[in-house]
């Protein structure tokens, strides 16, 4: 991406790569550039990419965007996953989902690295993350902070970076900043995750 994008104008946007029969597989550099005024709504892997399978996305900045899925929801990707990379990236979004919200991904099955999540992240039924919805076995989130925004699940399971860390899935390096909130209204909420059975290790809390 050689420049900032103003996608304001585009009504709804159909992401890159909407399922795992067309998924995106290439590498994207935003070489730090910005997209913004976003709209992403009525499909099932909502976010600028969709369905991430092999893919690489580096330094790219998402700002003034709405994402919301039917189930996968996330600032960058709905979903990241075998070989997927997500790296460097700053979503400034309101992303919402009935399952699986993530500020960078909805569902993380492979990696996400040194992503700042600013968006508000929302599940209207279950797993909400700053980072991302659930980080599913083989998912690696390293070095990622969730900043000033709420992360909310109506119904339980929110984190301030993933809704839950399953086995085989690792949380690393990872910050919650003050004025970061995690709330689910009928259910558990924790701070790097509400539930987890994986590995999280060398976390910060700032408060």
């Amino acid at each position: 991406l050689l420049a900032d994008i103003d996608m304001s104008s585009v009504n709804n946007f159909t992401p890159i790569g909407t399922t795992s029969t067309n998924a995106f597989s290439a590498t994207f550099d935003g070489c730090g550039n910005t997209i913004s005024g976003l709209k992403v709504s009525g499909v099932m892997y909502a976010g600028l990419f969709g369905y991430v399978s092999g893919g690489s996305i580096s330094r790219v900045s998402v700002k003034d965007v709405t994402i919301s899925g039917s189930n996968y929801a996330g600032g960058i990707a709905g979903s990241n996953n075998a070989r997927g990379l997500i790296t460097g990236g700053v979503p400034i979004a309101q992303v919402t989902a009935a399952t699986y919200a993530g500020g960078a991904a909805g569902i993380n099955y492979a990696d996400i690295s040194n992503v700042n999540n600013q968006a508000p992240v929302r599940a209207n039924d279950t797993l909400a993350g700053g980072i991302a919805g659930q980080n599913a076995a083989g998912g690696v989130i390293d070095g990622c902070r969730d900043t000033n925004r709420e992360v909310y699940a109506t119904n339980g399971v929110a984190g301030g970076i993933a809704g839950t860390n399953a086995a085989g899935a690792v949380i690393r390096n990872a910050e919650i900043t003050a004025g970061a909130t995690v709330t689910a209204a009928n259910g558990a909420a924790g701070g790097f995750a509400s539930e987890n059975s994986g590995l999280i290790e060398n976390g910060t809390v700032r408060g």
